[in-house]
């Protein structure tokens, strides 16, 4: 009698997905063989391979079109995949957005207590089974569009991993009482502080940044005139120095009361920020009810902070990091998590 196998969900690295389709369709006769006798044997174990907007945006950001084609054929021909649905159009595919926001939903009907709750909960409602063949109907019309607004986001998401590891952003290693016996500069004093540190970031951003960014002078200068956008708000606000700075995060001076160093303000106004894009998500009787959600009930957020911590001390910049960032989330919700080299340490 031939025993059925438990299935169980495994969440590949897009790289991975990436070598194997690009094997599956080689003119090498060996290493299509070896493609598909990789792909029998994942199945035969019980593996269903889970796909998530990242996924698809890594592959389909690929400049070689061959190599696209093959990829999106790839994942059609697949026998049986399990998609991370979108929390909002469960029929389209979901991103760490949606898990973040299946997450506070979970939360805000009181049926997550506790981390470990939240994750048996959410998973609960994350995912949808679907063979390769139906993935890609709600875009394969759409495909080229959605390649070139991946285009976009790609090097977008190179200077954010650039800017975020950037030492000369910072100015030593403030304390939460510095920030208490600052003064405000004037706003001359500070274009011109602010000046200097474009050039050191523009510099950096050559040295350590990823090495794909197009255009390192011009990231630095976007970058910093957004500070200054932000700075004048900031001036214009009122209040003394601390309230006005921590008003420009949307933090207030009694979330900070037990904070013992400024990284914890800067990752508090990451996560201010992130949930202000979560709350896109609901509708308007929830959405005040999600900006209050905390840190603390966010099992997806704890795990990218962490991580984060970690990234910033590599030695180079990656835009890549951010997806693996994301997909490293799933290890919550998936049996087995395939990362890359740098994630995995």
């Amino acid at each position: 009698m031939k025993l059925i196998k438990e299935s169980y969900l495994v969440a590949l690295d897009s790289a991975i997905i990436g070598d194997i389709s690009h094997a599956f369709y080689h003119k090498d006769d060996s290493k299509r063989k070896k493609a598909r006798l990789t792909l029998k044997e994942f199945y035969k174990t019980g593996a269903v391979p889970v796909i998530t907007w990242h996924h698809i945006e890594e592959l389909i950001a690929h400049r070689n079109n061959k190599l696209v084609s093959q990829s999106i054929r790839f994942l059609q021909q697949l026998p049986f995949v399990c998609v991370l649905k979108d929390f909002q159009k469960p029929q389209l595919i979901g991103s760490i957005i949606d898990i973040d926001a299946t997450e506070i939903d979970t939360v805000l009907n009181g049926i997550g207590n506790s981390i470990s709750n939240v994750v048996v909960n959410t998973k609960e409602k994350l995912f949808r089974f679907c063979s390769g063949s139906d993935l890609f109907h709600a875009y394969e019309d759409n495909i080229n569009i959605l390649r070139e607004i991946v285009f976009v986001q790609s090097e977008r998401k190179k200077e954010i991993a650039s800017i975020s590891r950037a030492q000369s952003t910072r100015s030593g290693k403030p304390k939460i009482s510095d920030l208490h016996k600052g003064l405000l500069r004037s706003p001359e004093e500070a274009k011109a502080e602010l000046k200097i540190m474009q050039k050191k970031l523009e510099v950096e951003l050559r040295k350590k940044g990823d090495k794909k960014l197009k255009d390192a002078g011009k990231t630095a200068a976007d970058f910093i005139n957004s500070v200054i956008c932000s700075g004048n708000s900031m001036y214009q606000a009122k209040g003394d120095v601390v309230e006005r700075f921590l008003k420009s995060f949307n933090i207030s001076p009694n979330e900070i009361k037990n904070f013992k160093t400024f990284d914890q303000i800067e990752y508090l106004a990451i996560y201010k920020k992130r949930l202000d894009v979560i709350a896109r998500k609901f509708d308007d009787s929830k959405r005040s009810k999600v900006l209050m959600i905390r840190e603390e009930n966010c099992p997806s957020w704890l795990l990218w902070r962490e991580l984060h911590k970690i990234r910033c001390k590599a030695e180079r910049a990656s835009g890549s990091d951010l997806y693996d960032s994301y997909l490293a989330c799933l290890s919550y919700y998936v049996d087995l998590t395939v990362v890359d080299k740098r994630t995995h340490e």
